[in-house]
């Protein structure tokens, strides 16, 4: 009954038992302590693993075969500006954000990117998804990132900009140096 209910705290005393009992009552003690080590490296992990998805700013919804959200990062609710998300097809405020690019999400297949522009107050951006599915205990999940494209273009916008004005900058610079080699060169 411990095993089934995951309880792993029994303690079985080789000391005080049949002396043909001593062997099966230590090896019931280490498998215990086996399991009770593997759960906790287990939740260590699964910790881990939450941690690091909430602090990345690519936003990420994992949701089941029935459409019912299983799990969404801090980066997806503050995105579409949510404060929680449980079946995307039903959510007024996901389904009023994206604005038909609700479908583009629940039909996007595996290993395939979309581009959606969802209207956040009054703000539209852009936000490229991609999609992977998987299986877990027999159950069928997918799992949507949705990456900020806005951002990026900015990004590569400002460094555009940098580069005109460091391109004119130079370019002033040579047309000067230019010039004055040429008037030396007239006077020598």
């Amino acid at each position: 009954m411990a095993v089934k209910y995951r309880d792993f705290s029994q303690h079985f005393n080789e000391a005080r038992t049949n002396a043909s009992l001593k062997q099966l009552h230590a090896a019931f003690n280490q498998i215990n302590s086996t399991l009770r080590q593997l759960s906790a490296e287990q939740k260590a992990q699964f910790t881990y693993l939450q941690t690091v998805l909430k602090l990345i700013d690519t936003g990420i919804l994992s949701y089941n075969a029935e459409g019912q959200v299983e799990w969404v990062n801090g980066a997806f609710n503050q995105t579409l500006q949510l404060p929680y998300l449980y079946n995307p097809v039903q959510h007024s405020g996901i389904a009023k954000a994206l604005r038909g690019a609700l479908q583009t999400i629940m039909q996007l297949e595996p290993s395939a990117s979309a581009v959606v522009k969802p209207t956040v107050e009054k703000r539209t951006m852009q936000q490229l998804l991609s999609a992977t599915s998987f299986r877990l205990h027999g159950h069928s999940f997918a799992l949507i990132a949705f990456k900020s494209v806005s951002h990026s273009l900015d990004e590569i916008e400002a460094w555009q900009k940098l580069l005109r004005v460091m391109t004119h900058e130079i370019t002033n610079s040579v047309a000067r140096i230019a010039s004055l080699a040429d008037m030396l060169g007239h006077h020598v």
